[in-house]
């Protein structure tokens, strides 16, 4: 409702205000005090509490100073002398660099891969530290997965309950991992004027601990062979209540390996993005210390190095295809490709790395297969090249 109140006074959406509390301080009500973003008017992520920590205000219940201001400025009483009007006005803009002011509206916002650069601009993300507060998250998906059948299976009852928990559940780990994409290549924006308080340089890119912070939470909680272990014993369970004919036609199987893949691909879509490539190499001009090949390894290290040696499960052999056909297709080698000559030559490398750590000799049969398919695959793309 607050929101809605919002538009009708005609604010917009304003989806940087989330930064507003630290990290710790997001959970501490005494701090939020009912209000967890500078506006009404984000989409943030509800406030759970992490593991082992108490809870605090779930939603925002106040508007937030964004809010204040921006109606200050629209409708406080004017002043009779024009002059005197034009500076109160003046002063009261003056004041947008000011922290718990924060703007970005959907026009600035990241949701969609490979749009924007301001990873701060964007939905379902809480604090001035997404990325830790993403990682609580997916600790706390695995801390409630354990007991989900316990708490929603009852006598009597369907399992329509367990499947609307294991959804949720799956959801916020996708949301997260998009929040948490979007610090890799990132620049955050400054948009105040030349000489106004709180100026600075207006495209400032993320600092490369944190983009590594991004890219290493991405590879334990979202790309890991173990990505999604805590949810295996849930998975026999996941059936809908059946309604007349509301299953018509449709397996009824969970389709866990489309999901996983689907939300991967996801991911996938925003770091391998032609606009956040080329943006790495870009903002290396003035002060990215991430570089592209960097990045790149640290993405293949993640879906290749913990399990190529020995038994890949099934999660990950989809996972591994999905990348190298990426790969491929941003190389150039088998068809003219989108991507800058840097990022073609990157990827290029990165498939000669994955040809030399696929050994054939080890893991299970199922697992063989697979790595003898990946080798095959990188080989006849480099064939093709050479045709």
């Amino acid at each position: 409702i607050l929101h809605e109140v919002g538009h009708t006074l005609g604010l917009n959406h304003n989806m940087m205000a989330s930064q507003l509390h630290g990290h710790d301080e997001a959970h501490d009500a005494s701090i939020t005090q009912g209000i967890l973003a500078g506006s009404v008017m984000d989409y943030p992520s509800v406030n759970y509490a992490p593991v082992g920590k108490e809870q605090g205000d779930f939603y925002t219940e106040k508007p937030g100073p964004y809010d204040d201001w921006a109606i200050l400025y629209g409708y406080s009483q004017a002043l009779d002398d024009p002059e005197a009007e034009e500076k109160r006005l003046t002063a009261i803009l003056n004041r947008s660099a000011e922290p718990e002011l924060a703007f970005g509206n959907d026009a600035d916002d990241m949701r969609s891969p490979g749009r924007h650069v301001d990873p701060r601009i964007n939905i379902f993300d809480m604090s001035s530290d997404a990325v830790s507060y993403a990682q609580d998250r997916f600790e706390l998906i695995k801390s409630v997965s354990t007991d989900l059948k316990d708490k929603t299976l009852k006598e009597g009852q369907s399992h329509q309950e367990l499947l609307s928990g294991f959804n949720i559940l799956f959801r916020e780990m996708f949301s997260q991992s998009q929040v948490v994409s979007r610090y890799v290549g990132g620049v955050y924006l400054n948009r105040a004027m030349v000489g106004q308080e709180g100026y600075t340089q207006p495209l400032t890119p993320v600092p490369a601990d944190y983009q590594r912070k991004a890219m290493s939470t991405l590879n334990t909680f979202f790309f890991a062979a173990d990505a999604i272990e805590h949810l295996e014993p849930l998975y026999a369970f996941l059936q809908r209540q059946r309604r007349g004919f509301s299953g018509w036609g449709q397996d009824e199987s969970p389709k866990i390996h489309d999901r996983l893949l689907g939300a991967q691909k996801r991911v996938l879509d925003h770091l391998l993005h032609p606009n956040v490539t080329m943006r790495i190499t870009d903002t290396a001009l003035f002060g990215n210390e991430y570089p592209l090949n960097v990045m790149m390894k640290e993405l293949t290290d993640g879906i290749f190095v913990s399990d190529i040696k020995k038994d890949i499960n099934s999660y990950r052999q989809n996972l591994q295809v999905e990348y190298v056909e990426r790969l491929i297709a941003a190389s150039g080698l088998e068809s003219n490709s989108g991507y800058d000559t840097i990022t073609q030559a990157t990827a290029t490398y990165e498939l000669k790395r994955i040809q030399d750590m696929a050994d054939n000799s080890r893991g299970n049969s199922a697992s063989k297969i697979h790595k003898q398919y990946i080798v095959d695959r990188i080989n006849r793309a480099f064939h093709k090249s050479q045709a």
